[in-house]
């Protein structure tokens, strides 16, 4: 009769333990995948909401530019003015429930420039109109992130 031998592991052991060492590191992958993933879908989103934000502001500068100081109406939340170039044309830039930006031309249906618009103010004064626009990006999560862009622009007076 032979006597076994209590030092050392069997083969059988290596492989139960190997599994379970296996399945640990499987987890840790998903786990770190999942996760990875949510993170690039959150951040692809705060960077398309600042994005066309910032595209927005650019437009409403670039329209203010050739405004006429005389016609400039600042509220919470709309801006109207007409342009030197097009005196009969009445331009508006507000907010809707949708939470998007709109530019309004008095003629033909209304732009959407942005999405998850949370506040568009402006204000008026001596030739120079400052407008603020807050973007909010929410992920699926439900964490909100938001941005100020805050522009101070002067307009002619012809």
């Amino acid at each position: 009769m032979r006597l076994r031998s209590t030092r050392g592991l069997t083969v059988l052991e290596l492989l139960i333990v190997a599994f379970i060492v296996l399945l640990v590191g499987l987890g840790l992958a998903l786990t770190l995948n999942r996760t990875s993933s949510q993170l690039w879908s959150r951040t692809d989103n705060r960077i398309n909401t600042w994005a066309s934000a910032q595209q927005a502001m650019n437009h409403v500068e670039a329209d203010l530019r050739g405004a006429s100081w005389k016609t400039v109406t600042c509220g919470t939340p709309q801006l109207e003015f007409r342009r030197v170039t097009q005196p009969g044309t009445l331009l508006s830039y507000s907010t809707n429930a949708a939470r998007q930006l709109i530019r309004g031309n008095g003629i033909g249906t209304p732009e959407v420039l942005a999405r998850d618009i949370i506040g568009f103010e402006c204000n008026a004064s001596n030739g120079l109109v400052r407008v603020e626009l807050i973007a909010q990006a929410t992920a699926s999560t439900g964490i909100a992130a938001t941005q100020t862009l805050m522009r101070q622009i002067r307009v002619q007076n012809p």
